[in-house]
């Protein structure tokens, strides 16, 4: 999963995307609060973010990694601490 930078959007995956193809992966781009077409969400903290991240991976991804730049550096930072792996599960 692909948390873009600040400005930005889901639309930034480019780069990452073509990265990944050659090698079998694939990108999901997930618009932040208040970015491209998601909503601003009053009272949302950092630490809810994994919470959409795990739903996402929920659908039937599976296994998963996350690359966050510039501004999504943080909500990278924020998936690390909450889910540091499948088999510990989330700390929320």
């Amino acid at each position: 999963m692909y948390f873009h930078g600040v400005p930005g959007s889901r639309l930034s995956r480019l780069l990452p995307g073509v990265l990944a193809a050659p090698r079998g992966g694939r990108v999901i781009a997930i618009d932040g609060p208040g970015s491209g077409l998601s909503d601003p969400q009053r009272g949302r903290r950092l630490i809810d973010w994994p919470h959409d991240v795990a739903a996402l991976a929920a659908l039937g991804l599976g296994r998963f990694a996350i690359l966050g730049y510039s501004g999504g550096g943080p909500y990278a930072l924020a998936c690390a601490y909450a889910m540091p792996s499948a088999s510990s599960g989330p700390r929320w």
